[in-house]
């Protein structure tokens, strides 16, 4: 049967791998046997006899890098060609994808800390209207038993008290600090929560006006003695009313925290390395950092020996401390 020409070649190829290794079989036999006695002539034989061999090995293998391996690799270098390309394209669409997440997670997070916010500050404006109240109905009290007003004369300041607590104010509401969550959507969850109403706190409080003063005379008989009492409770329950309205923030923010939908975003790989500038002065620069920002004391070196710029700048790009005189850039992957 007749051979293709290739077929043809890699019988060649195959003889000349046979009679390369044979004369390198001879070469290693000529070089033990030449240095079976050691003398500078025999060791100057053998050097030669080796470096004969290594040309006749690295012309072979030359020539199978040239015809076979390097146009073999031809093809992986146009593979890799286009697929860094397609990377490129691929990891630009990642980054807009993690930047658009990254707008709608802050989005959903401060549409979450809105409620909240406005939640928390309902209950707050609740609690302090209530503790306005009590606090106005307490300091009247105490200024009747102070003053030693006459039992006769309570009715009318009764009237009066209740007056005043029908012009009483709500507490402002805080002002919260919009920087994604549009107008028309900061409404819709305003008016999606449930509001304080304080109609039925001012009734209530009327009513207790007129309860407070029934135990006024007893009271009058022991006006000092009554004051502190009544100055303790007051302080009590307004510590009481503030640890109220933290527990309910704390409370309210961990429910919202909970509650918020956290979006899967694109996996980009960052990496910070220092710009390197082939000169004296980056050296020096790579140096000094080195040095300041990794203690020699506390350093821990396998082989100071092989410790290159290369590898104190790697340090110094992952150690996260400010450098000077040294530029870096970030890497996505």
């Amino acid at each position: 049967m007749e051979l293709t020409t290739q077929q043809s070649g890699w019988l060649r190829m195959a003889d000349m791998k046979t009679t390369l290794f044979d004369e390198l079989q001879r070469a290693e036999l000529q070089v033990q046997s030449s240095l079976e006695e050691v003398t500078t002539e025999n060791l100057k034989s053998a050097k030669s006899i080796m470096a004969s061999a290594k040309d006749k090995r690295m012309a072979f293998t030359g020539m199978i890098t040239d015809k076979l391996i390097n146009p073999a690799m031809e093809y992986e270098k146009r593979m890799q060609n286009v697929i860094n390309a397609a990377a490129v394209v691929e990891l630009e669409m990642r980054k807009k994808q993690e930047e658009e997440t990254l707008q709608a997670q802050a989005l959903i997070n401060e549409e979450s800390a809105l409620r909240a916010h406005i939640t928390n500050e309902y209950f707050r404006i609740a609690a302090e209207n209530r503790l306005n109240y009590q606090k106005s109905i307490d300091a009247s009290y105490r200024n009747c038993l102070r003053d030693r007003i006459a039992v006769d004369k309570i009715p009318a300041m009764v009237q009066d008290m209740k007056h005043i607590l029908s012009l009483f104010e709500l507490p402002e509401m805080a002002k919260f600090q919009r920087t994604h969550v549009s107008d028309e959507r900061a409404m819709e969850i305003y008016q999606s929560i449930e509001k304080y109403d304080p109609k039925l706190d001012l009734m209530r409080y009327k009513s207790e006006a007129e309860k407070k003063w029934v135990n006024y005379e007893m009271d009058l008989a022991n006006a000092d003695v009554a004051i502190k009492a009544l100055e303790k409770q007051a302080a009590e329950r307004e510590a009481e009313i503030a640890q109220e309205i933290a527990i309910e923030t704390a409370t309210n923010t961990l429910i919202a925290q909970a509650e918020t939908i956290t979006l899967e975003t694109p996996r980009i790989k960052r990496e910070v390395k220092i710009i390197v500038v082939e000169s004296e002065a980056w050296a020096k620069s790579v140096l000094v950092n080195f040095i300041r920002v990794f203690p020699v004391d506390k350093l821990r070196v396998k082989s100071w020996s092989k410790l290159t710029l290369a590898q104190m700048a790697e340090a110094l790009a992952k150690s996260g401390a400010d450098l000077h005189n040294l530029q870096t850039e970030e890497l996505c992957k």
